[in-house]
């Protein structure tokens, strides 16, 4: 009988902690995608001129003054934010989300930073659409300027 109770404890614990887990994954989905914004497989990781981070698991890369492209990693990164320099790991002249990888260095680097996997590309257009993303990833609220005469 007390191996039967256990065994009922520890089945009930389990779920609990996996539907916790599934809840912090949901977090995560929703505040990493961007339905408003055009989701790309690849970009020329010959025209990336810039680049700078939002949070741990997320970056914006600049092609063009008025184009950026928000990179989302597949797990959060601590290189990331010490970064002084990003190289990429592609097969070719492109950078393809779910098969390509970023290294973040920084300037005291004596070991290979791990590889990090590109999870989404979004492109972003204009300064007010990173300000949205940005806003978004961070949990910030932004209210509406109001105009005073």
């Amino acid at each position: 009988m007390k191996k039967f109770i256990l065994t009922i404890l520890s089945l009930s614990l389990s779920s609990l902690l996996i539907s916790c887990a599934n809840n912090i994954v949901a977090d995560l989905d929703e505040k990493y995608s961007f339905p408003e914004l055009k989701q790309v497989d690849r970009i020329f990781s010959n025209r990336i001129d810039s680049w700078g981070d939002i949070d741990k698991q997320s970056l914006f890369v600049s092609t063009t003054p008025s184009t950026s492209y928000l990179i989302v990693l597949k797990r959060p990164n601590n290189d990331i934010r010490f970064a002084r320099n990003m190289s990429f790991e592609t097969r070719g002249s492109t950078l393809d989300a779910k098969f390509d990888t970023l290294k973040f260095f920084s300037s005291n680097d004596s070991v290979e930073p791990i590889p990090a996997y590109i999870e989404k590309i979004y492109e972003v257009k204009g300064s007010e659409q990173k300000k949205m993303v940005r806003a978004q990833i961070l949990g910030e609220t932004r209210t509406p300027e109001v105009k005073t005469k």
